[in-house]
């Protein structure tokens, strides 16, 4: 049996754990779907776990918590044919810098990461005026595959993905559309590919990584329609809203091998 595990240490948040147990157990019936912990983050991690998820929530205790020996541990789980899967935090996490609220006196986080699954940065929030304390920057935006097809998916504080000059490693499994302005949002990517927008750039990209395989997201395809409810935030979804976020976790489980 395929066994996957979603941290839900300090900095994950609650609802996002949740969120990806729920997804994952109905896209992968037969697989062990559990919470793990920063002390479940050994040197035998490849025995148990097939995959880990960092979920979304906040980067820097997962730095605080992980930094040096756990890291360390990761990262040759990965490197020895594990998979790992960042969503937000999760994803900031996993590239080998991470700008977020620059500008902000109070949030702001311009820092390296060990992992460095992505040999580059990531940058955010992409939209909105971000939050801790509340939904006050969560949308609905559109991302597209390279075939050019659409989906709705949720996001709140996500980054997109630049990666360091001349680093070609890595797949694009989703881009960021121009489309994205039905809730007024500001798009925060100042220095984007189409009048200084998000157009085309990066968010969602898979790496191999040794033997293994990491995919880290800057928008949230685990959470659903039924989440919202009572959103104070997101005041629409189009009826198709949880077929199209599950096409680009599929594509996600795909690229890590866990979906067939």
């Amino acid at each position: 049996m395929t066994t996957i595990g979603v941290y839900a240490d300090e900095g994950a948040s609650t609802w996002c754990v949740t969120c990806v147990i729920q997804s994952l157990s109905e896209l992968l019936p037969s697989a062990n779907i559990k919470p793990i912990t920063a002390a479940d983050i050994r040197p035998d991690l490849r025995a148990e776990y097939r995959c880990i998820v960092f979920p979304g929530g906040r980067d820097k205790p997962y730095q605080e918590h992980l930094a040096g020996l756990r890291n360390r541990y990761i990262k040759e789980y990965v490197e020895a044919g594990g998979r790992y899967l960042g969503i937000c935090a999760g994803a900031y996490y996993g590239c080998s810098e991470i700008v977020f609220c620059e500008g902000d006196e109070t949030m702001e986080i311009k820092e390296k990461r060990e992992l460095g699954f992505f040999r580059g940065c990531g940058r955010g929030p992409v939209f909105g005026d971000f939050d801790y304390q509340s939904e006050r920057g969560a949308l609905i935006v559109r991302v597209r595959n390279d075939r050019s097809e659409e989906q709705e998916v949720y996001f709140n504080g996500g980054c997109y993905f630049t990666p360091e000059s001349e680093v070609t490693q890595f797949t694009v499994l989703r881009r960021y559309c121009s489309d994205n302005s039905r809730d007024g949002a500001r798009d925060n990517s100042h220095d984007g590919t189409v009048n200084g927008r998000c157009e085309g750039r990066l968010a969602v990209v898979g790496m191999e990584v040794g033997k293994g395989r990491a995919v880290l997201s800057g928008v949230h395809p685990e959470i659903g329609s039924a989440d919202l409810t009572g959103s104070t935030s997101i005041s629409y979804t189009s009826p198709s809203f949880d077929t199209e976020r599950n096409k680009i976790l599929t594509d996600i489980l795909t690229f890590l091998d866990l979906h067939h």
